[in-house]
């Protein structure tokens, strides 16, 4: 019973994801914090480096962001915390944490596609 409704909450939440993607791909918005602020969100690139793995196009994907991957899956875990153990949840904020300090560095140095 608990892994049918994991795999229910999965499917929602990658078929949420889905839908935001396509509609922001549809309208050309793009990044939406990027637009109003002028300045690259933590994120900046993870769209397009997922679009490049699924393609196998390794460097580009470090191009674009190298932390497109953990932040996807930490996100996840921390979305379903109730099926994970605190360990993982805790796992997943360092993920989280480094991902911002990446980001800094990037922005320091201008690296942010």
């Amino acid at each position: 019973m608990k892994k049918q409704r994991f795999k229910k909450a999965f499917l929602s939440f990658f078929y949420l994801k889905l839908v935001v993607l396509l509609i922001l791909f549809v309208s050309k918005i793009g990044c939406v914090f990027r637009r109003l602020t002028h300045i690259p969100c933590p994120t900046c690139g993870m769209t397009r480096a997922i679009i490049s793995i699924i393609k196998l196009n390794f460097p580009l994907y470090f191009y674009y962001n190298a932390f497109a991957l953990p932040v996807l899956f930490s996100v996840a875990v921390l979305f379903f915390s109730k099926f994970f153990s605190k360990l993982v949840i805790v796992l997943s904020i360092f993920v989280l944490v480094l991902n911002f300090a990446y980001y800094l560095y990037r922005l320091s140095y201008n690296a942010i596609p």
